[in-house]
């Protein structure tokens, strides 16, 4: 029987918790409000949670559900000059 060192399990530990960390900041924001809302909706104990709370009550600028847009910022215009070489 092969045991696994205990260097090993903290390793794919951290290794997990970084997989898991990336995966969830790139999910969209009505993923995340359906996975709160699923979460709050399994134990009275992640209810009370106020982090969760504002997840499932967060909504994004446009509607798509990425939550990255805020207010739109005005553009700005750069004019150019060009001259010509003698």
């Amino acid at each position: 029987m092969m045991t696994i060192p205990l260097q090993s399990l903290v390793v794919y530990t951290v290794v997990a918790l970084c997989a898991v960390y990336s995966v969830w900041i790139f999910l969209p924001a009505s993923l995340k409000r359906r996975i709160a809302t699923a979460l709050m909706a399994s134990s009275s104990r992640l209810r009370s949670s106020r982090r969760l709370q504002t997840l499932a009550q967060k909504q994004g600028g446009c509607g798509s559900g990425c939550d990255s847009c805020g207010p739109a910022k005005p553009v700005q215009e750069h004019k150019i000059q060009l001259f010509r070489r003698r």
